[in-house]
């Protein structure tokens, strides 16, 4: 009788050295670290498979605690990378870092760290993505449409709220899709998230749109790349690109459904409206 063999645990692997398109088995990935000093190329990994206790990494005599590896990781990341927490994940020896307001997954020995995303495989989401909807569930809860640009539909049957930069190609692509997303119920809520950062010209335009009479009207000149006047007020531009920061948000548009859920990047209007339930407006 053979016995069963263990479950493996496969990462895939991207760095200047190595193919980013295959997977590597646990084990064959530790040896080309330990040959190569592949953790000094900035390693991306991605949990791809099984659970990190089949494969019995917690009982590593090596095993980090959480402090050694909070500090292992003060000493490799710029001071502008905040560390503001870090846990013990659902996987043994893995550990959940919260940095700059972005979750991310590690596992360490002495001399080397895998950094990367885990994932549910029965959900098919990242286990990142699950507590990033948490946390924008609850500033969705006291966030304010008021200090947003809003384009309401007749009827609201769903909202949408995303984070936006005037000159991002995407963002201005979604843009040329709200006449759809309202014919269908949904309401678009912006909040701005310009890029280059705060005092960048990207910045410059946002305040300028957001202190427009007509703030709709002002930002979809802009985002076709029209000029549109400067203009200055008391505005929540930096509160809302901060806000950005601390939910998790790295580029944009990123999109958040009513029920919290994240997708960064642009999405089709048809889709979006079919993840919503809804029906996309049709003149036949």
């Amino acid at each position: 009788m053979v016995a069963a063999s263990s479950p493996r645990l496969f990462i895939k692997a991207c760095s200047s050295e190595h193919n980013c398109s295959r997977l590597y088995d646990f084990k064959e990935l530790c040896s080309i670290m330990n040959l190569n000093k592949l953790y000094r190329t900035s390693i991306k990994c991605i949990v791809a498979g099984v659970a990190f206790a089949a494969v019995g990494v917690a009982g590593s005599a090596s095993a980090m605690t959480p402090a050694e590896l909070e500090a292992k990781l003060r000493e490799l990341m710029p001071p502008s990378n905040k560390i503001e927490s870090v846990a013990e994940s659902a996987m043994p020896g893995v550990f959940e870092v919260v940095v700059g307001g972005r979750t991310i997954y590690v596992y360490g020995t002495d001399g080397h760290l895998l950094v990367g995303e885990a994932y549910d495989v029965e959900k098919k989401v990242t286990l990142a993505s699950i507590k990033q909807s948490a946390k924008v569930r609850e500033m969705l809860k006291v966030a304010d449409p008021s200090t947003m640009i809003v384009m309401k539909p007749e009827q609201t049957k769903r909202v949408l709220t995303i984070f936006t930069d005037i000159d991002c190609g995407y963002c201005r692509k979604l843009h040329e899709d709200v006449p759809g997303l309202l014919e269908a119920g949904v309401e678009v809520r912006y909040l701005m998230f310009p890029r280059a950062g705060l005092g960048s010209g990207s910045f410059a335009k946002a305040v300028s749109a957001w202190c427009a009479d007509d703030k709709v009207t002002a930002i979809t000149a802009a985002k076709r790349g029209q000029e549109i006047e400067a203009k200055t007020c008391d505005n929540p531009i930096a509160d809302q690109y901060n806000l950005g920061l601390q939910v998790g948000v790295t580029g944009t548009p990123t999109i958040i459904f009513d029920d919290g859920t994240v997708v960064p990047g642009y999405l089709p209007k048809d889709r979006l409206i079919g993840q919503m339930g809804l029906k996309a407006y049709s003149s036949n």
